[in-house]
């Protein structure tokens, strides 16, 4: 009785590699056992020229080569400033790699661990006039500036974020701010549309004022109070679509004030939410509704670009795969800004890929390291001719402005590669 034998296409490559090398007594740097460009004729040889007991197993499965990471061997790295809490240093993390850099650096300098009560870590660089509890949330309502005003700070918010991401329904929004308004001062609702309006004011104050008053941030008073009036999951839920928007609003907000775990937090809780009322998947029209599908893809794409972006500052692995993301881009009649998700999303998976392959768990790096990273880097080179073909900067002309959204694409181009 025969016994079958565990071996994949590659290795079969491989060997065939190395028996080469050998009698050609190439260089020893050349025995990693990797193959050449060439080697991917062999490695899609049809099924029947592999003798029947072998067996191929999933792609992936290659065993690790003796290439490791120096950035991500070796124990998990922790920091802490000296109040209590612990900050994880993450592997893809531009943050965490400078302080890493900077602790090496100060070490081999001095000769002594850097003092990490004269660094500066998130949630210290604003002050929010605020603990976190919501056990006793002040009963005044803030100031809620006229109509005028209102429109006006909304619009500056759409210009600032709505070129980029999705963060309410323009139609939906509007039509509820003309009822607010319309209502008594006493009589005005405080539901979810309410904490809505309250963060996109928020958003308003903080992009139209420029002082900062002892450190807060203009806005800052609307937006805590939204957070205090923020109700249970159990009714989030019974709203998904509005609620995965606030929840997006809230982590962009934290990030703006340089509190990255809670954005990543929030960030998580609406990935959650919209897979949870399945906009990952191609929604049918028919049954939902033109408005309604339209509407979620927008927020699952913001959501899905959140969520790349934050995992790849926090230095984490991504949460969802791709392979399970089934969502269509919005129509182009239903959105103006095609052009401008679909790079965005793009750059998204780019950052996710080389993540991906450059961060492998405890630094081990498989067989196929080289080829995922050059495909990696050839698919960035790739963007790169889109990007100034759609989004050209224009250095050089004199008698125009920069684009925000050209600007802000190319910077985050810039960002995924320097993540390789």
């Amino acid at each position: 009785m025969s016994q079958k034998v565990l071996v994949t296409r590659r290795h079969i490559a491989e060997l065939k590699q190395r028996a080469a090398q050998l009698e050609n007594h190439t260089s020893d740097l050349h025995t990693i056992g990797l193959a050449p460009d060439n080697s991917s004729a062999s490695c899609e040889r049809p099924p029947e020229s592999i003798p029947d007991n072998y067996h191929t197993p999933p792609e992936g499965d290659y065993p690790e080569s003796e290439l490791v990471n120096p950035l991500v061997s070796g124990p998990p790295a922790f920091m802490s400033p000296g109040n209590g809490r612990t900050y994880y240093l993450g592997t893809s993390s531009n943050w965490s790699f400078a302080r890493r850099v900077l602790s090496a650096v100060h070490e081999h300098a001095h000769k002594e661990s850097l003092p990490t009560e004269a660094l500066v870590f998130e949630g210290t660089a604003y002050d929010l006039g605020w603990d976190g509890s919501r056990t006793d949330p002040s009963p005044e309502s803030p100031v809620i500036p006229t109509l005028d005003h209102a429109i006006f700070l909304i619009n500056a918010v759409k210009f600032r974020c709505g070129q980029l991401y999705h963060l309410f329904d323009d139609s939906d929004f509007m039509k509820s701010l003309y009822s607010f308004y319309s209502e008594g001062q006493r009589t005005r609702p405080r539901g979810l549309w309410y904490i809505h309006f309250l963060i996109i004011l928020a958003f308003g104050k903080m992009f139209t004022h420029v002082k900062y008053l002892k450190g807060k941030p203009p806005g800052i008073s609307l937006f805590v109070k939204a957070l205090q009036i923020l109700p249970d999951h159990t009714l989030l839920y019974s709203s998904p679509m509005v609620s995965t928007e606030i929840l997006c609003c809230i982590a962009i907000f934290y990030q703006a004030l340089d509190c990255r775990t809670a954005s990543h937090n929030y960030v998580g809780q609406a990935m959650r939410m919209a897979m949870a009322h399945g906009m990952h998947t191609c929604m049918p029209v028919t049954e939902l509704g033109r408005h309604s599908v339209e509407r979620c893809r927008k927020i699952w794409w913001t959501v899905y670009i959140l969520d790349r972006h934050m995992t790849s500052i926090q230095g984490l692995p991504q949460s969802v795969d791709d392979r399970f993301i089934q969502a269509r881009l919005p129509s182009p009649e239903g959105s103006e800004n095609m052009t401008n998700l679909d790079m965005h999303i793009k750059l998204c998976r780019s950052i996710a890929d080389i993540n991906a392959t450059v961060y492998a768990t405890d630094g081990r790096l498989n067989r196929t390291f080289l080829l995922n990273i050059k495909g990696a880097l050839s698919n960035l080179a790739g963007l790169a001719d889109d990007l100034n073909k759609s989004f050209p900067l224009r250095l050089e002309a004199t008698d125009s402005g920069l684009s925000r959204v050209a600007a802000y694409l190319h910077l985050f181009y810039q960002q995924v590669g320097s993540s390789s």
